[in-house]
Parts: C-alpha cells; structure tokens; sequence
C-alpha cells in the first residue's frame, strides 16, 4: 500500500495481511498522527510546536468554562434547530438569533445548570453573570452565522457537529466544530469560536487551523484532500460576525499549513528537522506569554550542549530527561496503531472483507445497535422513536447508553476507550461520524457505554441514531426529521458496508502532554541547580542555589530568569 514515502521501506511487511501480524509490523514513526491544532502551532512557529512535543512546557490553564458551555449547546443545536430556523437571503439576523435562542432554552438551561453543577463538585471558580454571558456569546454568534453563512447560503441538506476525522495517509487529525452538508455534494466548516469575543484576523492560529481542517473535510468527502472541487467554504464564527477566507485558498498557504504537518510529523517520529524562527513570533516577539521564558531557554540550552558549554553532570541528566521524552512520545503512538492496521486494511482489500478479517483479530467489533429501551432512561423520546435535540437533556439520567447484538462474542473489557463509528455511504470509515466512550459493563449481549457527560451522551445518541436528516416540505413549508433508521437504503455493493452499520474500535485518552510536564519541570531545576551562574547567565537561568549567584531571587525574576 502506497500511504506516503515513509512507507515505503517496509512495503514488503503489508503483503501479509493477517491484521495481527501487519498491527505488529507497523513500526513507532509509521503510526503517530498529527493533530490539527498541533498543525497550527507549528504554523506560527516550529518553536512553539517543540514546547508541547517534545519539551512538555504545558499552556497557560485558563478555565474556559464559558466557552466550553457554549460549545456544548451549539454542538446539539446545529444539528436540527438551527437548519430548522434558516433563513436565506434574510437580514434579519438578530430575530433569527433570538428565534434559534427560543426554540434551544431547554436545552440551554440543562446544560448551563449541569456546568454549574460540575463546576462546585471540582472546585472550580464560577464566573460572575455565568448564564448571561453564556448566553450573549450564544446570541453573537448567531448573529454572525445569520449575517455571514445563512445569508449567502440556502438551507443545507444535513449538519453534523464534532466531527473526528482521522486521515492516516497523511498523518492528520482533526475534529471539525460542525459541518454543513449541500445539495450536489458540497459541503462547508464552521468552527465555533466561543473562547473571545475578538475578531479573527488572518495570521492567527484560527486561520491555520482551519485551512488544516478543510484539507481534513477535502478527505472525508473526496478521499484527496488536494481536491477542492465540493468545498463551497470554510469559516470561523465570532461575536456577531465571521471569518471567511477567499476561495480558492493561496497555494503558499496550503503549502505551509502542509510543510507545518510534515515538521510535526517528523519531531514525533525522533527525527530533527531544522526549526527556523518566523520573522515575527506571537510567543517570543510579544513577550506576553508565559511560554517565552522557556522557549528562550530551550533554545539556548539547545546551543550551548552542542557547543559543549555545560557541566558534564547536568549534560547526563539533560540526555537522560530527553530519551524519556521520546519514549513517551513512542508510547503515543500506540494509541494510534489500530487505526492504521484498519486504513491499510481497507485500502487493501475494500470495505466489507477488511472488516471481516479485522473482527476474526478482535480488533474491530460490529453487529451491535442501540438498545432504545435505554433511551427511555436516559432520554425523552416522542411517540416515533424519533429523538428532536430539544428533548434529549435529562439531567436527572445518568451518562450510559446500551447498544445489544444477537451474537456475544467480543473481546471487549471494562473501562476499555472505544470509539463509536456509523457508517456513512461514500465516506472513509476514519472520516465517518463517531463519538467516544468508555466500556462500563458487559452484561451477556449488552454493552454499557459510559460518555462521561450529558452532552457527549446526547451527541452519542445524534449519532448512533444514525444522524437524522432534515428537509423542506414544499407543500406546506413544515420542517420534517428523517430517521435513516426508517428509511429505504441502497442495497450495498459487495465490498461495501451497511450505512448505518455500528462499528467499534479500539481508542485512548491521550495523556502524553501529562507525562511529559514533570520532565520539563525537573529539567528546568536541574539547570537551575548545576548550571554555573556565568554559565547561566548566557542562557537566561539565574542560579540560586549553587552559591556562585549574588543576585536575589526577586531580582532573577524581574530579569526573566527561573527561580524556584
């Protein structure tokens, strides 16, 4: 299989294709994965990329719960609500707002409370005026999707919200906040942003990240993420407005979004592509992060070893911290392995027979579907077993859906990560809608899900319902669901799979930026202890604890130096 040079090396290893002896083939360098907001830091700087991998240097940890409740309630909205309100060519645009507003409040007001709710049982800090400025931010970007998206464009066929896409012939991933589905296979992005109510510009990470994602969104409905021909847009929704780049998108643009994955992709995979610092940094040239003192540090740490300008004892710890980095980063890559033994699988011997071969191996597992007794106790549901998102929040519930089969035999275990996928027709299964959830319980051919929250348990329900479609009665104007469940469907070819097939793989939480912070911390004390001070002073560090610094701690500090 021909997935990118890299792979070239080992072609001989996929011309078996027992899925457990290829899952073992595939070497560290050939299964890591870049995420799209990795993509977007390196964009703006290959510096900033290293902090998190393979340095560990953690983000400032602002408590983003305003944002992450909004998210929350337009991820369940977009879906059915607010295709349900579009109004093309409108000017209206705050009574739309206010219209969508109205018709979500029940859903608004369960999750505000449950965010509430699970912000005392963390300890966490609840902003002053919380519900309003909730709903505010919800209200502005409203108004900017009227003003900006649902003017210029007629009422989609389907939306889908918090779409993962995994793409591994080119080591990209992403999630996308929603995206828009047209007549005549066009389709668009939305990214929410909830976190500000500044303006985007064009040379922020926002734009890198989108392009990034749009190239994600080429692959999910072409299989080439250079083809463009469906993309009708992408955009980022602010406070009252939008950002739209202009179609078609820059090729140096492109390129660079493309060169940034490629320089992840190699920092991951233990290799040292050379990193050259922008002409302008938003870390190192503004001063105003946190991160610039350790950026600054690593990089001089960096020249001085080279240079061979450090004592002997902190060069051995230094080695030491930076294999265990990179083992760290190895481990990582385990979390993506199946999918790679999955997409080669596919692409090898077509839908229908890779699944076959890779449910014999245990990896995948179908034949399950969702138990709707379960939604009576997690859900409110109408008389047609049709679920509207407005009644899906029960707070009163707990997180769980069960999903049955006839057949029991699984290699399933409890408190296992696992990834839900519905099979979509003409999409990449990795590309497919998927939601991920926790192995609670397995209880003869049940299986007990656990989503953690109410709002991933209602996105779990959107989607393994099989994503309900909206349309437009022309004879009385009404707005009709369609459950896909319930409806005629293609007869699929031989090497094709059911849509709506559920099918289970393997997935992890990804702690490897938690793994990786200690090492950081201890590193910094170790220079901080070993390095001499006419030594350190060249590389910003101010010792204090060696004797050789006659300066005071307060003094280091104002000078940007690290004291502990």
């Amino acid at each position: 299989m021909h997935i990118n040079n890299k792979y070239n090396n080992n072609n001989n290893n996929y011309n078996n294709l027992n899925p457990r002896t290829l899952y073992k083939s595939l070497s560290y360098t050939q299964t890591q994965l870049v995420q799209t907001t990795e993509i977007s830091a390196a964009c703006l700087c290959p510096y900033l990329f290293k902090l998190s991998y393979p340095f560990g240097v953690s983000r400032a940890q602002q408590d983003y719960i305003v944002a992450d409740t909004v998210h929350d309630i337009l991820s369940l909205v977009s879906k059915d609500i607010i295709l349900e309100k579009w109004e093309y060519k409108s000017k209206n645009f705050n009574s739309i707002a206010l219209k969508i507003q109205k018709e979500s409040s029940a859903i608004s007001d369960s999750i505000i409370s449950f965010k509430e709710e699970w912000a005392r049982g963390e300890g966490r800090e609840i902003p002053p005026n919380f519900e309003d400025d909730v709903k505010d931010r919800i209200h502005g970007i409203l108004i900017g999707l009227a003003k900006r998206i649902m003017y210029k464009f007629e009422r989609p066929k389907r939306a889908l919200s918090e779409i993962t896409i995994t793409n591994i012939k080119n080591f990209h991933e992403g999630r996308i906040d929603a995206i828009l589905e047209f007549e005549n296979g066009h389709y668009g992005a939305i990214d929410w942003k909830a976190y500000s109510l500044d303006p985007v510009n064009g040379s922020g990470s926002e734009k890198w990240q989108l392009v990034a994602n749009l190239l994600l969104l080429n692959y999910r409905y072409t299989g080439d993420e250079n083809n463009w021909n469906k993309c009708l847009f992408g955009s980022i929704i602010y406070y009252t407005n939008a950002y739209i780049p202009r179609f078609p998108i820059k090729e140096e643009t492109i390129n660079k979004v493309k060169e940034a994955r490629n320089f992840s992709h190699e920092i991951l995979s233990g290799r040292s592509p050379p990193a050259k610092k922008p002409p302008f940094c938003p870390v190192c040239d503004t001063g105003s992060s946190p991160a610039c003192n350790d950026c600054q540090f690593y990089r001089k740490d960096s020249s001085l070893a080279h240079s061979g300008n450090i004592p002997d004892n902190y060069d051995k710890i230094r080695k030491t911290f930076f294999r265990k980095r990179y083992k760290i980063i190895e481990e990582r890559a385990e979390t993506h392995r199946p999918k790679f033994v999955i997409g080669i699988m596919f692409d090898k011997m077509g839908e229908a027979p890779a699944i076959d071969a890779l449910e014999k191996a245990g990896i995948v597992h179908i034949g399950y579907r969702l138990d709707t007794n379960s939604l009576e106790n997690n859900t409110n549901s109408n008389d047609n077993g049709v679920i509207g998102d407005s009644n899906l929040i029960n707070p009163n519930k707990d997180h769980c859906l069960t999903l049955i089969k006839d057949d029991f035999n699984v290699f399933l275990q409890p408190r296992k990560q696992i990834r839900l996928i519905v099979k979509e027709k003409g999409i990449p299964l990795l590309a497919c809608a998927s939601v991920s959830g926790g192995v609670k319980e397995i209880d003869g051919k049940k299986l007990v899900v656990d989503f953690r929250t109410k709002t991933l348990t209602n996105r779990a329900v959107n989607i393994l319902l099989g994503n309900n479609s909206i349309y437009q009665n022309k004879n009385d104007n009404k707005v009709f669901y369609d459950n896909n469940n319930n409806k005629e469907k293609d007869l699929p070819k031989d090497n094709e799979i059911l849509e709506n097939e559920i099918i289970i793989i393997p997935d992890e939480i990804n702690l490897t930026k938690r793994l990786l912070e200690p090492l950081h911390k201890f590193h910094r004390l170790a220079a901080d202890i070993l390095i001499p001070y006419e030594v350190a002073e060249n590389l910003g560090i101010y010792n204090n604890s060696n004797g050789n610094n006659s300066k005071s701690s307060e003094e280091n500090v104002e000078e940007g130096g690290f004291s502990l």
